[in-house]
């Protein structure tokens, strides 16, 4: 595949995917009713068509990547390009780990530091666990289909096996009853840091109290980016956090053109490989994509929208899904092999297919269980719970829809994810 090529998939893929969801929801129009419908008055819809562009491109990437790297050995070999570089940096990732610290870090900036750690604890595990385990049965019902449902190793071996795939990605879970699984979730990294996140956060607000002074927050996360500079993201997104809360730096057509300057100064930079600057040029970006600006306009399609709300399942799910898809039913060489053409037709339905998929996940798995999270704090902490989603820090003058951009804190990838 040509670096021409590639480009075009990443616009052809998510706006085929897109018809394909326009056309059912206006046969269907219940399933904006069950998913969308309830929670998008009042909601910042360009920050949730965000979410949705940004899960179709990482689908589309793992599309292109997919029947590589379910090989023995296999290894993306992408053609030299700026977009590969941006992908190489995690920069499509990276504004889900934003949003994660706007949300959470403008909270302990409006509260000054008040949180309610068990509470936070329980709404996060009951957000994440549920999905990430259906993804993680998938995969298991897979590796015993592809031997058999014979087992194939001992009741210990696999009971060790499940245990680590509990863990997420903080342990090695290489293989499921002697298949070789070590490909079958790869986006898991992105998931471990934004729990890494979540651990350091009560830390973060204890200091921050204890020390009557929010920097603590930005020398934490700045402390952890020399660690893993992939933390740079979420430092911005704390940044950004800051600036919304700051009256004076509101001018929405400023930000507006700030932001056209950086997603240019992005791509002409983009070869110095510098998370750092990305960070940077993220700021204004995520500033005028909690204003509104009209320069994301198009973000507001209503089948985007769809996407951003269930996009932690499509985070989740999709990467189990392209595994399963070119081990199981696919054959990875016969969709090499296949026209250019051709094959973005097959992964526009395959996109189609995931998102589906991933529907089904959020009606069934994800929303139940997020609304039970919610049941159980509120028992346990009542109207007195100090956990607030931080409406006021994002809010813009005389726009109540910016506050609407955190009506669920945890809707990613994560992504994501």
């Amino acid at each position: 595949m040509t670096a021409e090529q590639l480009r075009l998939m990443f616009v052809v893929l998510p706006l085929g995917c897109l018809l394909v969801l326009t056309a059912v929801l206006r046969v269907v129009p219940a399933l904006w009713d069950a998913t969308v419908g309830p929670m998008d008055r009042g909601r910042n819809q360009t920050i949730d068509g965000t979410r949705g562009l940004l899960a179709l491109w990482v689908i589309t990437h793992h599309l292109d990547v997919g029947p590589e790297m379910v090989k023995p050995g296999g290894i993306w070999n992408p053609p030299e390009s700026t977009l590969v570089v941006i992908m190489q940096t995690g920069f499509f990732i990276a504004p889900f780990f934003a949003l994660t610290a706007l949300i959470f870090g403008g909270h302990l900036l409006r509260t000054k530091g008040e949180l309610s750690t068990l509470s936070f604890v329980k709404k996060r595990a009951f957000r994440l666990l549920p999905t990430y385990f259906l993804s993680v049965l998938l995969i298991f019902v897979t590796a015993f289909a592809m031997t058999g449902l014979e087992l194939r190793v001992t009741v210990l071996k696999l009971a060790t096996q499940i245990v680590r795939w509990s863990l997420l990605d903080f342990v090695p879970r290489y293989d499921i009853n002697a298949v070789d699984v070590s490909k079958a979730h790869g986006m898991l990294w992105s998931l471990r840091l934004e729990l890494i996140f979540y651990l350091l956060l009560p830390g973060l607000a204890f200091l921050q109290r204890r020390f009557r002074s929010p920097a603590p927050l930005f020398l934490g996360l700045a402390a952890a980016s020399l660690v893993n500079s992939i933390f740079v993201f979420f430092l911005a997104g704390l940044v950004t956090a800051a600036v919304l809360g700051w009256t004076g730096l509101r001018f929405k057509l400023a930000w507006q053109l700030a932001t056209v300057g950086a997603v240019t100064l992005i791509i002409v930079l983009a070869d110095n490989h510098s998370r750092i600057v990305q960070a940077v040029l993220l700021i204004p970006i995520m500033v005028a994509l909690v204003q509104e600006g009209a320069v994301f306009a198009a973000l507001r399609w209503r089948p985007l929208r769809f996407v951003g709300e269930i996009s932690y399942s499509v985070y989740i799910l999709h990467y189990p899904l392209i595994w399963i898809l070119f081990c199981a039913l696919i054959a990875p060489d016969w969709a090499q092999q296949l026209p250019y053409e051709h094959r973005m037709l097959l992964n526009i339905a395959l996109a189609s297919l995931i998102v589906a998929i991933s529907t089904l996940s959020f009606v069934a798995v994800e929303r139940p269980f997020v609304r039970l999270g919610r049941r159980i704090t509120a028992a346990h902490f009542g109207a007195q719970a100090p956990w607030r989603r931080p409406r006021a820090v994002l809010l813009s003058p005389g726009q109540s829809a910016a506050a609407a951009a955190v009506d669920d804190p945890a809707h990613r990838p994560e992504p994501t994810k």
